[in-house]
């Protein structure tokens, strides 16, 4: 999802094209927007999705919230050309962060919700140079509406994560997790790939070495 006033972009995991999945999503992103800024979502615009549109799903959550919903005209892509933009670019930038990182092909979710992150953090004109994610926090009055940047690193980096349940009995297993930085979910906690476990965890106390990847 693409907010048209500033820019900020919102990535959220479906499996499907289904309705079901579809909702479950825009839901997490309208609940997202109320409870960490307290601003209401009034209007959602979208392109002619059969599986969303149709779905009882969909006509029950319209019908609970009130949501104004604006659909494109078919073939018509102008009226989507901002959130069109934004879907090139988050795809254009996520390529380029795959392939810095040299990650394989199931990193990709990974690699999106990593390009929103940044550039919601980014300064752009159209803002009086301030970043999406700042002017937010600007209309919610933070003091330092700026977000933090200082914990950024080279994507794909390798991480050392601390084994946080380390067998003690073990004196030979790692204290630490070798793996590499696919993403961030805040300022002191990173998204981290594991390769011998072949999952992405989200840990804290890390050190990167931006010499190394995959």
């Amino acid at each position: 999802m693409y907010d048209d006033f500033l820019g900020y972009h919102f990535v959220e995991r479906t499996f499907s094209t289904q309705a079901q999945e579809l909702v479950k999503a825009i839901k997490k992103c309208v609940n997202r927007v109320k409870r960490r800024w307290n601003f209401v979502v009034i209007i959602i615009r979208l392109d002619g999705q059969p599986s969303l549109l149709e779905s009882d799903e969909w006509h029950d959550y319209l019908a609970e919230t009130g949501l104004t919903i604006e659909v494109s005209a078919p073939d018509v892509h102008k009226q989507n050309r901002a959130a069109e933009k934004s879907g090139a670019v988050l795809t254009l930038r996520a390529s380029k962060l795959k392939s810095s990182g040299n990650l394989p092909d199931n990193m990709w979710p990974e690699c999106y919700e990593a390009v929103a992150y940044i550039l919601n953090r980014m300064a752009t004109r159209r803002l009086e140079w301030l970043s999406p994610l700042g002017k937010l926090q600007q209309f919610t009055g933070v003091p330092i509406p700026e977000p933090r940047m200082a914990h950024l690193r080279a994507f794909g980096s390798r991480a050392y994560a601390l084994n946080y349940h380390l067998n003690k009995l073990d004196r030979l297993e790692l204290c630490v997790h070798i793996s590499y930085l696919v993403g961030y979910k805040s300022t002191n906690i990173f998204r981290i790939w594991i390769l011998h476990l072949s999952r992405v965890i989200s840990a804290r106390d890390v050190i990167f070495d931006k010499t190394k990847k995959y």
